[in-house]
């Protein structure tokens, strides 16, 4: 796994050809597959590579392997025929000889879904991906038939229509948890990230003050150990989001109103005001509002609504964050 929108594994396969329960030779060769998940449709690429086959034994550059690519999804009424997403476009299964394989350099899938199967505003559609492949020795010394089918576990893609990210449909691998990243050495959001950074590393010097007794712990910390999560709210969602986000504003000017500041400044908060852990969602104070330059604040904000765009971060969606030197 790279990231929410790229994906890379590989590993090996090794399929046994046995006669009276003794194995005859074996052949096993790398697998690696590709895929990057389009903003922008709900499609995902998919791309397979086979390659340092090693054959023993029966097994020789004649024996055949073939692969397939299957999906499913919750959201098929019939598990047995999938049509939440399916894979197109590349003939599937695909065979060839090890000879053939040692030729080609990838087979291609497409996996898209129809937004028609798809479930809420966003139109959901959670569809889980994965190759699987066999082997056939292809000896007149050997007259058994296909090896089992051998596959890695499942991965997963969810794809979605949401109205209120810019590139209106899209797909990310669901498996690989977002991160911001913010830099205390980038003079565009310097302050923003010092101020993160304290609030994670030093929460007690944070304001507001904690009189409860109690360690003041903030959330958010991609970094931590163990790492911790916040949940992004979109105000749009519903009534009840709304609400909570004008809370969460509310309790952080209410805050600042009690600071000193300076001219050019702006009073930041986090964790973000667009976060169902922001400043009003709990009573225990675990939250840090800090005064820095307006440039810098606004220019963190529009990195945060653009990452939340780039990355799909959608309503209810956890994500941490990272800062970097």
């Amino acid at each position: 796994m790279i990231d929410r929108q790229d994906f890379c594994r590989h590993g090996y396969a090794e399929a046994t050809a046995f006669r009276n329960g003794f194995s005859l030779g074996t052949l096993s060769y790398r697998e690696t597959h590709i895929g990057t998940a389009v903003n922008g449709g709900r499609e995902t690429l998919i791309g397979v590579k086979l390659d340092d086959f090693q054959p023993k034994g029966i097994w020789s550059k004649n024996s055949i392997v073939e692969i397939a690519l299957a999906t499913k999804s919750e959201q098929d009424a019939n598990p047995d025929t999938p049509t939440a997403c399916k894979a197109i476009d590349a003939i599937n299964p695909f065979g060839g000889s090890v000879s053939q394989w040692k030729s080609k350099s990838e087979i291609g899938w497409s996996i898209v879904s129809d937004s028609a199967f798809g479930i809420g505003d966003e139109k959901l559609v959670d569809c889980h991906w994965q190759v699987e492949h066999r082997a056939f020795v292809a000896s007149p010394l050997y007259n058994g038939g296909w090896s089992g089918k051998m596959a890695r576990p499942a991965q997963d893609i969810r794809f979605d229509s949401a109205s209120y990210i810019p590139q209106r449909e899209g797909a990310v691998s669901s498996r690989a948890v977002p991160y911001l990243e913010y830099s205390r050495t980038d003079p565009r959001v310097k302050g923003v990230a010092e101020h993160i950074y304290s609030a994670f590393t030093d929460p007690s010097s944070t304001l507001p003050v904690k009189t409860d007794g109690t360690p003041k712990v903030i959330p958010g910390n991609m970094s931590g150990n163990p790492p911790s999560l916040i949940t992004r709210l979109y105000p749009g969602a519903n009534p009840i989001a709304q609400q909570a986000y004008d809370d969460n504003r509310a309790v952080v000017r209410s805050v600042c109103a009690t600071i000193q500041s300076n001219p050019g400044e702006e009073c930041d908060e986090f964790p973000f005001a667009s976060t169902w852990e922001g400043a009003a969602m709990n009573d225990q104070k675990n939250f840090s509002v800090r005064y820095v330059n307006a440039t810098e604040n606004g220019n963190a904000g529009t990195d945060l609504a653009s990452w939340y765009g780039s990355s799909r971060i959608l309503h209810n969606d956890k994500f941490g964050v990272d800062i970097i030197p």
